[in-house]
């Protein structure tokens, strides 16, 4: 089973991400759209225990082979984005007359970013300087790391306990920090919060994909497409002051894990509609990755342009998002297949679109 409506509310919910860091262009804010990244680990801990859990399990493929499948996948386009982010700022520096020991810094901060290890330049708050959405990158390649060594040990009660004990750490975060918008900026109790959202969310979509038949039970039914609109609710519904963190928890706890079940249960069944949701899923990764910097060349030419600002961000996130299912094209789609040649040890691993 493909599960193509996982890659269409993959693809909604990286469009919901670009809105939100364009959200000046756009003059209008999507409160809830950080969430999308908690979709982002269900979706991934679910396509991955379809992928490769049975075969990590019963040693058809060893945790090396699978961690070599999964930078395959995920580090083309990622070190594609950390050049382009540090050649913009390095550029951005010179023609700000700044000092060279800036663009030794921002050298610097790529080098550890081509690495997943954070850097901060100039004293920024963000983890990653070089691209904000980083993080995430970082801990999911983490957690992969832990599930791949841990596989054969964690039964699906075991994952199921973990799984509650990183859910209940969550509320604790909530409660105490008033969100769950954790990961992305420096210090622990940022860290820790993104570390618990990656550990909880991934491990969620595993549990998920391992019980979707009876889970699907308690859908009412529902078709798959009714995914969509309850994500973009949920994406677009204001925080009430001082309980921001409940809207969280209602969502990472019932909402999203509700419409990845409801996502699952079916098809499409007309070939328009396959093609249109498999295009969503394509587009995902590399406009999640590649809006930030294509922001700030949009920022520059808004400038020119007053009062048209969100005219051009429309156009320019269809062009952008046109120029990913090109980079897909043309060089995700052929690097990870001389990625997965390089580097796996004779067995070849599994083709998932989401993964």
């Amino acid at each position: 089973m493909r599960f193509s409506y996982l890659d269409g509310i993959r693809g909604m919910a990286a469009l919901f991400v670009l809105a939100r860091h364009w959200d000046e262009l756009f003059r209008f804010h999507f409160q809830q759209s950080h969430l999308a990244v908690d979709l982002f680990f269900m979706l991934s801990g679910f396509v991955i225990a379809h992928a490769y859990d049975d075969k990590i399990r019963s040693g058809k493929i060893t945790p090396g082979e699978f961690m070599r499948l999964r930078f395959a996948r995920l580090y083309p386009v990622y070190a594609l984005s950390v050049v382009i982010c540090t050649a913009y700022f390095i550029v951005r520096t010179i023609s700000g007359g700044e000092p060279h020991s800036a663009v030794l810094e921002w050298l610097l901060a790529m080098v550890l970013a081509l690495c997943f290890l954070p850097y901060s330049v100039n004293g920024s708050q963000a983890m990653y300087s070089v691209n904000i959405c980083f993080w995430s990158l970082a801990l999911e390649m983490l957690v992969n790391l832990l599930y791949a060594y841990t596989r054969q040990l964690i039964s699906n009660r075991l994952l199921a306990i973990l799984v509650g004990a990183a859910g209940g750490l969550l509320v604790v975060v909530a409660l105490t920090t008033n969100t769950l918008g954790h990961g992305y900026l420096r210090g622990w109790p940022s860290l820790a919060g993104g570390f618990l959202r990656a550990v909880f969310g991934i491990g969620l979509g595993m549990l998920l994909y391992r019980h979707r038949a009876r889970l699907q039970a308690w859908t009412w039914n529902l078709p798959a497409w009714f995914s969509f609109p309850l994500v973009a609710v949920l994406m677009v519904t204001p925080s009430p002051p001082g309980y921001g963190w409940l809207i969280h928890l209602i969502a990472v706890f019932l909402v999203l894990p509700f419409a990845v079940i409801v996502a699952a249960s079916e098809e499409p069944s007309r070939a328009w509609q396959a093609r249109a949701l498999e295009v969503l899923g394509v587009a995902s990764y590399p406009l999640y990755l590649m809006h930030v910097p294509f922001g700030h060349i949009v920022r520059k030419s808004a400038a020119f342009v007053h009062g048209w600002e969100r005219p051009l961000a429309l156009a320019m996130a269809a062009l952008l998002f046109y120029l990913c299912l090109q980079l897909d094209k043309h060089f995700d789609a052929p690097v990870r297949t001389w990625l997965r040649a390089r580097l796996r040890s004779g067995r070849v691993g599994p083709a998932v679109s989401l993964g």
